[in-house]
């Protein structure tokens, strides 16, 4: 009798497959089944093996099975495809310019780091690099640095260990999925999405990079579903560069568990790094971080949704011949509840945070709210804060016009105005030195206005910017490279005039047909600043790239080619242990990367200041003599 129980159950499989079919959906268990009969052909790339003639015609057995047994047998429910919520809308509205850059955008850059990524992409921002490859990174929006320019990793924001502005080099960019920049009245926020498991199929990528200086860097990122109800993600990532000045190592891991038990509208999380990095330079040191995140996400029905999390982060210096439990500590801890919610087309993002250090606000509450009227958008927003010493307040407003009249046209105007709060967490290997007497934290008054306009004309888009900042002075880092420094803390009023340009200007298809055209993406800003002198502030930032990208054949044969020029006039600069700043001279670095997609390997190149010139954002400090680079980013699913 088991050879006719087995019949049974074969006919009764091909009967829900037959329902599917005619249902206009695939089966769960027919893919399988097409490619073991093939003899184990890739499913990525194998076309769908034809059906063995011995097999019974799935149309004529479904005309004799009842209905009963297809209602029993075809319908059935697929599983569902696990995700972690997503965020229901962003952190800024549109009277913000928005710089965003997707997965393929962060894949297909040549970009080592994040404050490389944010240079490529946001116009006229100024870079600070303590060492070119680990950090400390920060940057400025003109005048504005501390206290106005924030990190958020998957909508938290992330609080400086050792200085007054979160370290750029604390993301790794291999496990970065998307960055949005907002630039506003009150500086920048910037908004990093990691790369999350979509709940359908597993996805890897490695990358390995060498070349000169010698370089030896390999970092990788796994995502994939873990049972029924819960995702996985790690990375690692390991850099070791010998420069002619500098050595800089690095090793760091990250795992990532998500727990969605019932369905994809809540879930669960815990995310862990920890990482080892030893530099030289403006800041040497050795030292270890580690930090734990509890997050915990609901949709509130389709247009709400509601966040609270939990974390953790230690920093603790490496001290030869000091034992872990004597080595010096500093740490980071803190909670925070976020709403967002999306009445009609608008929006609404609510924030609140506690921490438990005299560095940072015991109690911070912020607020943006946008609503579309026509083709006029209204953004208000505000932040309240709670210091040990002082409270914070400020506020934001900007309107903006968007609309097709002849070409597509944005406009654009934001104010700004309050006190921001600083904190100095202070580093670790200066606690004992005389001269680190500084308070823990401060708070900084600033006002700021300006407006911004883009245009479509065609293939070709133009934007400008015009903005006023002013503080009643400025706040260094608190960092070893600008400690010492005696700064004039009067006040600084800076304007400044923005130009930039994309299109394309050598028609490469008049002479190869279906050849995409070489763009031109260019920038130009310039800075008057009166008052007090302004420290790290270039009197003009220019940026032109020539760049092409194609596709040839299909999607899976591409060419990324681009060659580019950054060019920073004089700025006056800290000098480390000297309490009196400098100023260089206005230098120009060229450089520039070819890169290559075939399937899903991307091979590439990439050059810079070849001239072996004496650069770097401080004096003393300087960037590698030459990069002459390549290697290999492999993207794969399943």
């Amino acid at each position: 009798m088991a050879a006719p129980a087995r019949v049974i159950k074969i006919f009764v499989r091909a009967l829900g497959s037959g329902a599917e079919l005619c249902r206009g959906r695939l089966p769960s268990g027919l893919p399988g089944a097409l490619l073991l009969a093939a003899g184990g052909v890739s499913a990525a790339h194998a076309q769908e093996p034809p059906l063995p003639d011995s097999l019974p015609p799935v149309v004529d057995s479904l005309e004799v099975v009842p209905d009963s047994v297809l209602a029993a047998f075809a319908d059935s429910v697929r599983p569902r495809a696990q995700s972690f919520p997503r965020r229901l809308t962003g952190l800024r509205g549109p009277t913000h310019e928005i710089f965003d850059c997707d997965r393929e955008c962060v894949h297909s850059s040549p970009s080592f780091t994040l404050i490389e990524l944010l240079l490529e992409h946001v116009p006229g921002i100024t870079g600070v690099r303590g060492e070119f490859y680990q950090g400390p990174h920060h940057v400025f929006d003109g005048g504005f640095g501390p206290g106005l320019v924030t990190l958020y990793i998957d909508g938290r924001e992330v609080l400086p260990l050792s200085r007054t502005q979160a370290d750029l080099r604390r993301v790794s960019l291999n496990y970065v999925d998307r960055v949005r920049v907002y630039r506003g009245a009150d500086g920048l926020v910037i908004d990093v999405d990691l790369i999350s498991h979509d709940g359908v199929q597993a996805y890897s990528r490695v990358s390995g990079i060498t070349g000169d200086p010698r370089s030896e860097i390999l970092d990788a990122v796994f995502a994939n579903s873990l049972g029924g109800a819960s995702n996985v993600e790690a990375s690692f990532e390991r850099y070791d560069v010998r420069d002619r000045q500098n050595d800089q190592n690095r090793f760091a891991v990250q795992g990532r568990f998500s727990w969605m038990p019932r369905s994809n509208d809540f879930g669960v999380q815990l995310d862990y790094r920890s990482e080892n990095i030893e530099r030289t330079g403006l800041d040497t040191l050795e030292f270890s971080r580690r930090e734990l995140v509890l997050r915990t996400r609901a949709n509130l029905g389709p247009r709400a949704q509601i966040e609270a999390y939990s974390q953790a982060t230690s920093f603790k210096d490496i001290v030869a011949n000091v034992p872990d439990s004597l080595a010096p500590k500093r740490g980071a801890d803190g909670v925070g509840l976020r709403f967002s919610a999306r009445p009609g087309s608008g929006g609404v993002s609510m924030g609140l945070r506690f921490a438990g250090r005299d560095a940072y606000a015991s109690r911070l509450a912020d607020l943006s709210a946008w609503q579309p009227i026509g083709p006029f958008a209204l953004e208000g927003g505000a932040e309240l804060a709670s210091w040990n010493e002082f409270p914070t307040e400020s506020w934001r407003a900007g309107i903006a016009f968007r609309d097709t009249l002849l070409f597509p046209i944005a406009l654009r105007a934001f104010t700004a105005e309050g006190t921001r709060g600083i904190g100095f967490p202070l580093h670790p290997m200066l606690d004992t030195l005389e001269t680190a007497e500084f308070p823990l934290a401060d708070s900084l008054r600033f006002d700021s206005r300006g407006a911004s306009a883009a245009f479509e004309i065609g293939p070709f888009n133009v934007g400008g910017r015009y903005s006023e900042q002013w503080m009643d002075r400025q706040v260094g880092f608190g960092a070893p490279f600008d400690r010492l420094v005696v700064a004039d803390s009067g006040e600084v009023d800076i304007t400044s005039l923005e130009v930039r340009f994309d299109g394309p200007v050598v028609p490469l298809g008049v002479l190869l047909r279906d050849v995409a055209p070489i763009r031109l993406r260019a920038s130009w800003r310039k800075f008057d600043s009166r008052g007090a002198e302004t420290l790290f502030l270039p009197d003009r930032l220019f940026r032109t790239e020539l760049y092409l990208t194609d596709t040839f054949f299909d999607e899976n044969l591409r060419i990324w080619v681009s060659l580019h020029i950054d060019r920073r006039g004089e700025r006056l600069v800290p000098v480390p242990g000297s309490p009196d700043p400098v100023m260089l001279e206005a230098d120009s670095w060229m450089g520039g990367h070819l890169m290559f997609k075939i399937a899903d390997f991307r091979f590439f190149w990439r050059f810079g200041n070849l001239g072996a010139d004496r650069l770097g954002d401080f004096q003393g400090a300087g960037f590698p003599r030459g990069v002459n680079v390549y290697g290999l980013r492999w993207d794969f699913f399943n």
